[in-house]
């Protein structure tokens, strides 16, 4: 599963946290640009209830079963308590992964972000650590409920 590798990452560098930039939009771009903000900005502050309200159904269905399958280390039985499992990994403590996401997060930026329907896409990238490289992904989102959600996490 292409979001396993999302989850697992995050702690590490991928883990960002966003913080909004002023007034929110109403086009789909941008709606759909907030939900990644808000996926990245909870997963980074551990927030994981909020984090798991911006995933796709199907996205929380394959984290658990991820879980339930032993690919995470805990057995996670639903969303939050897999994500939080993923997250577990990090040799960095709480305090100093929250750090290094809020610097990371001033360097975001979204370099593309289609939609077309019920289905988008947003690509970005963020400087990661002390190394100063720009790191993109994209990923995949799809309307459910009136709501963008992420379908499917960085590969």
């Amino acid at each position: 599963m292409a979001f396993r590798s999302l989850a697992a990452a995050a702690p590490v560098a991928l883990l960002l946290s966003v913080s909004g930039c002023g007034g929110q939009s109403n086009s789909p771009s941008d709606q759909v640009d907030h939900a990644v903000r808000t996926f990245l900005s909870a997963t980074g502050h551990e927030q994981w209830r909020a984090a798991c309200d911006v995933l796709s159904r199907a996205q929380q269905a394959g984290l658990v079963a991820d879980a339930k399958r032993g690919l995470l280390t805990q057995g996670a039985s639903d969303c939050t308590s897999a994500l939080a499992d993923a997250a577990s990994g990090s040799l960095l403590p709480a305090a100093a992964r929250r750090q290094a996401a809020d610097r990371e997060l001033s360097s975001l930026r979204f370099s593309a972000t289609h939609v077309s329907g019920v289905r988008a896409t947003a690509t970005f990238s963020v400087v990661v650590g002390s190394s100063n490289q720009r790191k993109s992904a994209t990923v995949e989102l799809v309307k459910q409920d009136g709501r963008w959600k992420i379908a499917s996490g960085v590969a």
